[in-house]
């Protein structure tokens, strides 16, 4: 548990996306931090590190096999 104060403003703010997405607000901050790390390259669990590495392998595959190279312009 992670306990801090917040301005009043940004609490009610934050409380309200919270509603718009049918979440709590604990569930909302911890979801736009969990979305934070994920930016940031920042992974605390196998399954995310799995997920993450299957779509470096689907990027990879998909440049490698399907993308055509531009001509060079030595005709």
């Amino acid at each position: 548990m992670v306990s801090f104060k917040i301005d009043p403003k940004i609490k009610e703010i934050l409380q309200k996306l919270a509603e718009e997405d049918t979440r709590t607000l604990s569930n909302y901050l911890v979801t736009i931090i969990q979305d934070h790390l994920k930016a940031k390259g920042i992974f605390w669990g196998a399954e995310e590190q799995h997920e993450e590495s299957e779509k470096e392998k689907s990027a990879i595959r998909f440049s490698s096999k399907n993308i055509t190279p531009p001509p060079t312009g030595d005709h």
